[in-house]
């Protein structure tokens, strides 16, 4: 169980999920049925052992079986705990990318994690011009290529990490928000059209897991972050 003042970041590979996960032993019913709809059968495994991942993380940390889980959603799809263990005050969010698959825990403290692989098929530039704040775009101008990748994933991330945290997805556009795209603790919200103070109610951490490109987001105050990965 998270600690108040600390904040986990548990990853763990494809092969290792493989290796310790049954997730027919462990999804329940309409878990199941929703990795079988999944059209695309690997996305579909994914899934399944992301979700299998989730509710073993959960269960140790409560100590309870992994069947004994209730993953409610909310309105916009944000996953949390639900019947008995509700008031246990754990918090959590997860986010999956083929290799890896990444949760972040708190206690009390609202959290937002975002993971990508960096060597998909992606227009960035494109992608860039069309989604990202006018500040963001700034940041990317005139990157040379590898620089541009970097730079692009954590911007990304970063968005993508706060929104998940925040519980709407992707119900605000992305444009009316900008992150700093600096790394590790440096990461930050730079500016949000309807909260001119947004920049000191959450922190951001960027770094890199498994070659792949991860941020935390967690309402601000004074905690630390937990790395753990699973090889």
């Amino acid at each position: 169980m998270p600690e108040a003042d600390r904040i986990h970041l548990v990853a763990a590979s494809d092969p290792w999920l493989r290796r310790h996960l049954r997730p027919d032993e462990v999804l329940e019913p309409r878990e199941q049925a929703r990795a079988q709809r999944i059209l695309v059968e690997e996305a579909g495994s994914r899934f399944a052992y992301a979700r299998a991942f989730l509710r073993t993380a959960l269960a140790q940390a409560l100590s309870a079986s992994p069947q004994e889980i209730v993953i409610g959603t909310g309105p916009h799809g944000k996953p949390f705990l639900a019947g008995s263990h509700w008031a246990s005050g754990l918090l959590f969010n997860l986010s999956h990318c083929p290799g890896l698959t990444v949760i972040a825990a708190s206690r009390e403290r609202l959290v937002g994690v975002d993971v990508e692989q960096p060597e998909r098929a992606l227009d960035r530039y494109r992608f860039a011009e069309r989604f990202f704040h006018p500040l963001e775009q700034d940041r990317l101008a005139h990157l040379e290529h590898e620089a541009h990748r970097e730079v692009f994933f954590r911007i990304w991330t970063q968005k993508e990490a706060w929104l998940k945290a925040i519980g709407v997805g992707l119900d605000l556009p992305l444009s009316s928000f900008a992150v700093t795209g600096d790394p590790e603790a440096e990461a930050g919200l730079a500016c949000w059209d309807q909260d001119p103070e947004v920049h000191s109610k959450w922190r951001l951490h960027s770094l890199t897991l498994d070659r792949c490109p991860v941020t935390l987001c967690a309402e601000a105050g004074d905690w630390e972050l937990e790395v753990t990965t699973l090889l």
